[in-house]
């Protein structure tokens, strides 16, 4: 059983909470049966712009400083990598909130928590296309079902030390590929039933495209790996069909999410920036059984939407496979059978 909590932190806004929770309790069984990730509890907090913008300050804070421990920086290299996340705090931050609908982060014990400013969602548009919002509130619950699982072990750090900046890991890719995949199938499976819709932009608002106009002229850190909350609520499509494809080959391969679950417990088992576009070097990696994989179908191309479309279908199940489909085994490198 999940427990579902919406913690109303402004003054007003009573029905969007009512509405949220109450879409909490609908999905949160489908999510655990898409994924087959236990999620305990689905914790979101509405707060106001200037929370919102404190809270997330404090978790890219806290990671920042876990992550200058672990890369052991101090003196002038940590002052300097602190000043810097100073500039962006206080730049890309500020602006970016009107364009994220909402964030899911660790609190300071770890528990994942889901930031969303009411404001926001009017800015983005996403408050008046229930559908998007349905989706959008199944994409930060599958978020929070990816951080359960992995203890807090696989999801990376929003700000990265200087010293570490090059790590080669395509976390995020993957998390937002697999939450969109699941995003998917959960809406097939929520509406019901499938209808083609034609693309369409959510209704941004004045002052969205102003800060985008803004966002964009400025000189985004070279040494940090800034969480670009201006492009949260509208990810780089490309990016997110790399990780979708990526989540629909493996699947494929190992043949249910079970084997594949893995995944978010064995931090070596985490693709690769050249292996989430490239799934055969990484079924190569951690150890494949059966047959060559073949190129992936067609329907594995497909660009997948962002949690803001929210109104696209799932994409159709593979065709059935015979007795002699290739398996993944998952076995960390290094370690064989």
């Amino acid at each position: 059983m999940t427990i579902t909590d919406v913690l109303n932190e402004t003054r007003g806004h009573a029905g969007l909470a009512e509405e949220i929770e109450q879409i909490l309790r609908d999905t949160a069984s489908l999510i655990q049966e898409v994924t087959d990730l236990s999620c305990p509890s689905l914790v979101f907090r509405l707060l106001t712009p200037r929370a919102w913008r404190a809270e997330i300050r404090a978790w890219a804070e806290r990671s920042l400083e876990a992550d200058l421990a672990q890369a052991r920086l101090n003196g002038p290299e940590a002052d300097h990598v602190r000043g810097r996340f100073g500039a962006w705090a206080t730049t890309a931050l500020r602006l970016g909130w009107p364009m994220n609908p909402g964030l899911t982060i660790t609190d300071r014990y770890g528990e994942p928590r889901t930031l969303i400013t009411p404001q926001a969602l009017h800015h983005t548009g996403l408050r008046y296309d229930r559908t998007a919002l349905i989706r959008f509130v199944v994409h930060a619950g599958v978020h929070h079902a990816q951080i359960e699982a992995s203890a807090g072990a696989l999801p990376p750090p929003p700000i990265r030390a200087g010293a570490r900046v090059h790590d080669d890991s395509a976390t995020r890719v993957l998390m937002e590929g697999h939450a969109t995949w699941a995003e998917q199938k959960v809406a097939g499976a929520f509406f019901g039933f499938c209808r083609e819709h034609r693309s369409r932009e959510m209704p941004r608002s004045w002052r969205y495209r102003q800060h985008a106009r803004l966002l964009s002229r400025l000189q985004h850190p070279a040494d940090l790996t800034s969480l670009m909350c201006a492009r949260s609520a509208d990810p780089s499509t490309p990016a997110c069909g790399d990780g979708v494809s990526f989540i629909q080959a493996a699947i494929e391969v190992t043949g249910s999410v079970v084997p594949f679950n893995r995944i978010w417990t064995d931090t070596s088992l985490a693709p690769t920036r050249r292996e989430i576009t490239n799934p055969e070097a990484w079924f190569s990696r951690v150890s494949i059984e059966g047959p060559t994989l073949p190129q992936p179908p067609p329907h594995w191309e497909v660009t997948a939407p962002t949690p803001l479309a929210g109104t696209d279908c799932p994409a159709p199940a593979p065709d059935a496979r015979t007795t002699d489909s290739p398996r993944l085994l998952l076995h960390p490198p290094g370690e064989r059978p």
